[in-house]
């Protein structure tokens, strides 16, 4: 705990001699679990955090580390998360991530990037889990909205003990999400996407195990300084009972320009 802590301390104490150089409020190139069409700027470093509360069994922390090139792409450390239907929570591994933008909106035209996020095989007992996902985003401003969408892919893989036979489903489906600008310092933000599950079951799994369901969110993204902003929403899936089940994540994330801190 107090490494995680000096970890996000660390930049703040830099940036409290520098927090002049950022004149406007960054956004994270993302929406709560989709990406958007734009990236970081060259050398900016992005650190997100947060934590998921639900039931009992849905209670984990997310991560995030995104790094800026050349103004036109980014690479990313994160935890992602397939929803494990066997214990009713999320399985949680670390995946990287490569975003490249393919050209930035102009006139008519929205902006539009890809994105691939993939992980190593995640071992829990004898469950092995594994994905690559595949984004093509399309991002579009209109004066007070911002207003996103695409298609994203996902091969979803798994397997049971570490000589089973791996079972492979391929999905796709569309993303969408709308940012509000209610104020200077604060978005209202609307997202549907699909999330990835697995019913694992007793020493075997089936394709048929493999499937998505659909999620919406809504919440809101405050910026409390031009480089801190503090994310909040509600997560809820097509799978879910009732609004019992509905999930809320909370975040924080921290922008560092740091070509311009040691320019």
């Amino acid at each position: 705990m107090g490494r995680l802590l000096l970890f996000f301390l660390f930049p703040l104490i830099v940036l409290s001699q520098e927090a002049t150089i950022i004149s406007t409020p960054v956004n994270p190139s993302r929406l709560f679990a989709s990406p958007t069409a734009e990236v970081m700027h060259s050398l900016d470093i992005l650190l997100s955090g947060g934590g998921t509360f639900g039931t009992s069994e849905e209670r984990y922390f997310l991560g995030l580390i995104t790094i800026g090139f050349g103004d036109i792409a980014e690479i990313s450390f994160t935890t992602g998360s397939v929803i494990n239907e066997l214990m009713n929570r999320s399985t949680i591994m670390p995946a990287s991530i490569v975003k490249v933008k393919l050209w930035p909106e102009q006139g008519f035209l929205p902006a539009c990037a890809w994105y691939v996020e993939k992980t190593r095989w995640n071992i829990e007992g004898n469950y092995y889990t594994r994905y690559s996902f595949l984004y093509l985003s399309l991002s579009k401003t209109l004066g007070f909205l911002h207003l996103h969408g695409g298609v994203k892919a996902t091969d979803l893989r798994a397997k049971y003990g570490e000589e089973g036979q791996e079972v492979k489903r391929s999905f796709a489906g569309p993303f969408f999400g709308i940012e509000i600008d209610a104020n200077p310092r604060t978005k209202m933000i609307f997202e549907t996407t699909i999330f990835e599950k697995v019913n694992y079951g007793e020493g075997i799994i089936r394709e048929r195990d493999l499937s998505v369901v659909r999620g919406y969110m809504a919440g809101f993204r405050f910026f409390l300084t031009n480089w801190i902003s503090i994310d909040g929403m509600v997560l809820y899936r097509d799978d879910f009972k009732g609004i019992a089940d509905a999930l809320i994540r909370t975040g924080i994330n921290l922008a560092i320009p740091l070509a311009k801190t040691y320019k």
